[in-house]
């Protein structure tokens, strides 16, 4: 996925002894950085990030686009990227 690069910049800024004083992101940086700065190691996020497929990301919501005749307010469902925020941090 499109920015788990982020796993091995902070592995690179650790091996060369420099640690952020903060740490920003969006998107998947955001992820990463928040799991990062919860104590999650970088070999920790490297394995969940070799690990992870797009289906434990984004699920489309395909009933409620059916039932609610494409009237649905996402296309996505949003409960596989919240376990994976809450598996995370």
């Amino acid at each position: 996925m499109k920015g788990l690069a982020h796993v091995g910049v902070l592995q690179a800024l650790t091996e060369r002894g420099l640690v952020p004083a903060q740490i920003v992101g969006t998107s998947v940086g955001a992820l990463v950085g928040a799991a990062w700065s919860a104590g999650r190691s970088i070999a920790e996020l490297r394995d969940i990030a070799v690990a992870l497929r797009r289906k434990d990301i984004f699920a489309v919501a395909h009933a409620d686009m059916a039932f609610k005749r494409m009237r649905s307010p996402a296309l996505f469902r949003r409960e596989p990227l919240d376990l994976l925020i809450h598996k995370l941090v």
